[in-house]
């Protein structure tokens, strides 16, 4: 993917994968507000995940929006697990399309 002014980022619990979940976790993964934060970025917070609780995600999106307060993240909010909002095949996903 090519990164530009018209990219947004999604970002989710589940959008690192397994085997790298705990190095992310563990590790300084703060991002930096000369480097980060420039592309629209949304925040789908999933009430049911049970990897990553919702203080946590809340927190997440605080302290990048805080970093970055020119550009804070569109928070939709589902009650889901961070698997469970996957829609079926060819279904419309559950924050809309945004292309």
């Amino acid at each position: 993917m090519t990164w530009n002014s018209t990219t947004t980022a999604v970002f989710t619990t589940s959008s690192v994968e397994s085997h790298h979940r705990g190095a992310v976790m563990m590790s300084d993964a703060r991002g930096h507000a000369d480097t980060w934060g420039t592309i629209a970025r949304t925040y789908i917070r999933l009430t049911d995940d049970r990897s990553l609780p919702v203080a946590m995600q809340d927190r997440l999106v605080a302290e990048a929006d805080a970093l970055t307060p020119d550009n804070p993240f569109d928070v939709h909010t589902l009650a889901t697990s961070h698997v469970g909002y996957f829609p079926p095949p060819n279904a419309p996903g559950p924050c809309g399309n945004r292309h």
